[in-house]
């Protein structure tokens, strides 16, 4: 396992996250075809399949980190102040469909969710996210968060809770994902 810092980061994930910060909370209303993407709360890695046939998963990092920007940024998708985490297990992917990459996605899980629930997220590899969280007897999802930026990214951000631990999945899908 990789223990990292954010000066070693590639792409830090204060950088990768401050994106999704910065974005503002749709006030752009998507037009139906990717409202239908942004809203679904079935497994993305299923939609992909269904929509464009061809499908992997191309793996950018993963690994343990500490990260104060990370602690911070998972405080504020909770809403809870209290919430307290020293290390995270992170997982950066690319799902490419007919060779071109369509969503770039992005997994915080705190150690604690890590150890008690998910060590098996730590084995995914080039698997998807989904193929474990939807068919986990015990998930729970909150409500998803929209957002869009000038540059006509839209991104979407849930948290999970497997029996009470919370694991944050952010997804940014491409502007011209659709038209592959």
């Amino acid at each position: 396992m990789q223990k990292i810092s954010n000066v070693d980061f590639p792409e830090s994930i204060s950088g990768f996250d401050q994106k999704f910060f910065e974005m503002t909370r749709a006030p752009v209303k998507p037009n139906v075809e990717i409202k239908h993407w942004l809203f679904d709360k079935t497994s993305l890695t299923q939609k992909l399949i269904k929509h464009f046939g061809d499908f992997r998963v191309e793996v950018v990092f993963e690994g343990w980190i500490t990260n104060h920007q990370a602690k911070q940024f998972f405080r504020h998708a909770l809403k809870d102040k209290s919430f307290k985490v020293q290390r995270f297990w992170f997982r950066k992917v690319n799902l490419i469909c007919n060779g071109k990459i369509v969503v770039r996605a992005h997994t915080l899980v705190p150690l604690q969710t890590f150890h008690n629930q998910t060590k098996r997220i730590g084995k995914l590899h080039s698997k998807s996210l989904g193929q474990f969280l939807f068919t986990h007897k015990h998930i729970k999802r909150q409500p998803i968060m929209i957002k869009h930026n000038k540059n006509d990214y839209w991104a979407r951000q849930s948290i999970f809770y497997i029996r009470n631990y919370p694991l944050l999945v952010t997804e940014y899908f491409e502007p011209d994902f659709l038209d592959n």
